[in-house]
């Protein structure tokens, strides 16, 4: 038994001598053997390191793939793939160069390959390839020259259009990473731009600026800084003529007028230019640089278009004539605010006289009224003199207030006594009203009698006062059951009440204007039927509501038992100010009422009181403070 083994990875052809012997003779002979080849595996035998480059990097990289990869059937085949394109290669005879793609950073991964071709056998090895990023300075193009005319702006391309027609570019940002500024080497020409690169800047030449600068373009990406030069010309454009005073004047009916016109040229002195009339009414003429006639017409508003030629260029105006009447005019008749009424402010422009120069003039303000025989006459009321005001105002007096009832429109005439004549302006109408409220009742009350609830408080100083609204309700918001009285006098007798029902008020005074005053303080009151259940078990005296309090608070006592019972008020130095209650009373829930008076019912100063109850053998007391 023959045992042959081939050595490691052998294979080819063999001749084997096998010799056989018994010790006295021997024999040999030879034979062939054959070890066929059998295709291994390529496999890796060097290390790959993760590739760093820059940007534009100029020396490639160089790796030996037949010294990392080996097969021992042969040689091998390679091949290299990349995650994302941003390096370039070449591979020959197994040498791979990896070389730079402009303006390509990123990390992407290679994959190198070696395979057997006889058995497509592979082994791959992953590389990390990083190209680190490198600022790019931003790029300028040619900019073309700017051409405008005198006193035109001209409107530039904005950043954006220069970037899509690829004047200005970046391969590391965007339009809108870029910081950009615009400047003008004259200060005869601005640049109107707010640095937002989708809108277009502007140029701005000065009025009548003509010539050249140079407009300069700077893009910056915060390391590096671009800048362009260009041309800009604005040619000269003859100016028309111009007028530069007031294209308007009022002239008096049935007087002479001269006005004078003014106008200006920036190419031209006014020795070369010609005012003309082009169309107008008859009675205007042009004399010299002036308008001049006579407006004997009617009251209204006439154009006259003017040519001005400056041998060159014509400008057509149009100036307007208004002939206007002398006599005053009423613009406003107004009530004068914030007070009883009776008056109004009467306001109207000035006469055509009225120049602040002229002495002896004079408004007269009259009203349309009645003689004592009942006949319509019109009252001179008052007068001031004519200083040359651009506008005056009158206080008058009127014949009634504006109301619900009646309109109450008074007629009003002013009348200008000039150096030019009398006249009158028209009649106007107007009316004044009484918008000041009335004062807010006070000293409100309320008394349970044994017919009803007495109200009363006290009487209002105001002249116009025409009565008062006073208000009932169960809820102390006014939101239930409510109702409402008007009232002349100064006392109220509510008779319709339901026993045991607590009861609010508030009052409120009415002019007779309609202006309502604002409510009073709110009182209480209720009507007590004397019932076992409602008959409290011991004596008490409670804290005054509100306290502190203006002008009235009310003092709730419990009264167990009939009997005598005094209630008196203290001020804080032990003086008595008021007997409050001195009578006999039966046992049930009580209050009663202060309004801040002694005994003489004069209103008591600010401060701190004592109220003190005695009834029976119970004796109490606790403090209020009143406010003013």
């Amino acid at each position: 038994s023959l045992l042959i083994v081939p050595g490691a990875n052998w294979n080819g052809y063999a001749e084997i001598l096998v010799s056989i012997s018994d010790g006295e003779s021997s024999d040999e002979d030879v034979f062939g053997l054959t070890v066929n080849p059998v295709d291994d595996d390529p496999f890796i035998t060097g290390y790959i390191e993760d590739v760093y480059v820059y940007e534009d990097f100029v020396e490639p990289w160089e790796a030996d793939l037949n010294e990392l990869f080996e097969d021992i059937d042969g040689p091998l085949s390679f091949s290299v793939e990349f995650s994302d394109a941003i390096i370039g290669h070449s591979l020959e005879e197994g040498i791979l160069n990896l070389y730079s793609m402009a303006d390509m950073n990123g990390v992407t991964e290679m994959v190198v390959t070696a395979y057997n071709p006889v058995r497509r056998s592979t082994v791959s090895d992953d590389v990390m390839v990083t190209v680190f990023a490198v600022n790019d300075a931003p790029v300028l193009g040619m900019l073309e020259g700017i051409v405008g005319q005198e006193d035109e702006s001209v409107e530039l391309s904005s950043m954006v259009s220069l970037h899509e027609d690829g004047t200005i570019s970046d391969v590391d940002d965007g339009v809108y990473d870029l910081d950009y500024t615009i400047t003008s080497s004259s200060d005869m020409v601005s640049v109107d731009w707010n640095n937002d690169p989708d809108t277009n800047p502007v140029l701005i030449p000065e009025e009548n600026y003509h010539g050249s600068s140079v407009l300069t373009l700077c893009v910056s990406d915060g390391e590096f800084e671009e800048c362009d030069q260009v041309d800009v010309l604005f040619e000269s454009v003859n100016d028309d003529p111009f007028f530069t005073g007031e294209m308007e004047s009022p002239v008096g009916r049935d007087l002479d007028f001269h006005v004078e016109l003014e106008f200006e040229d920036v190419d031209h002195s006014s020795d070369d230019m010609t005012l003309s009339i082009s169309s107008g009414p008859d009675w205007v003429s042009v004399e010299g640089n002036s308008l001049v006639g006579n407006a004997s017409v009617d009251l209204g508003h006439y154009e006259v278009v003017l040519h001005l030629n400056d041998t060159e260029d014509t400008t057509v105006d149009t100036f307007h004539l208004h002939v206007e009447n002398f006599m005053p005019e009423i613009t406003s008749i107004t009530d004068v605010p914030d007070d009883q009424g009776g008056r109004v402010y009467l306001t109207f422009n000035p006469s055509f006289f009225d120049d602040g120069e002229t002495n002896g003039q004079s408004y007269g303000l009259q009203r349309f009224d009645e003689d004592v025989d009942g006949n319509s006459v019109w009252v001179q009321i008052t007068s001031i003199d004519a200083v040359g005001d651009p506008e005056y105002t009158f206080e008058a007096s009127t014949l009634s207030d504006s109301t619900s009832d009646s309109d109450g429109m008074t007629t009003f005439k002013v009348v200008a006594s000039t150096v030019g004549g009398v006249f009158e302006s028209e009649e106007s109408s107007g009316y004044s009203i009484d918008n000041i409220a009335p004062g807010i009742p006070d000293g409100l009350l309320a008394m349970t009698l044994d017919d009803g609830i007495e109200l009363s408080w006290s009487t209002n100083p105001d002249d116009d006062l025409q009565y008062y609204v006073l208000e009932r309700s169960i809820s102390d918001d006014f939101s239930e059951e409510l109702m409402e009285h008007e009232v002349i006098d100064t006392v109220f007798m509510d008779v319709d009440y339901v026993m045991n029902q607590t009861y609010f008020y508030r009052l409120a005074a009415v002019d007779h204007g309609g202006n309502w005053s604002e409510w009073s303080e709110v009182v209480e009151a209720a009507i007590l039927t004397i019932d076992e259940d409602l008959i409290p078990l011991e004596f008490a005296l409670h804290q005054n509501y509100p306290n502190p309090f203006n002008p009235t608070t009310q003092i709730k006592y419990d009264l167990p038992e009939d009997g005598m019972v005094s209630i008196m008020i203290y001020d804080i130095m032990g003086r008595k100010v008021r007997d409050l209650v001195s009578s006999y009373q039966e046992a049930g829930y009580r209050s009663v009422r202060w309004d801040a008076t002694n005994e003489m019912g004069e209103p008591v100063s600010a401060g701190m009181y004592l109220y003190v109850i005695q009834a029976g053998t119970f004796r109490s007391n606790k403090k209020m403070i009143l406010l003013k």
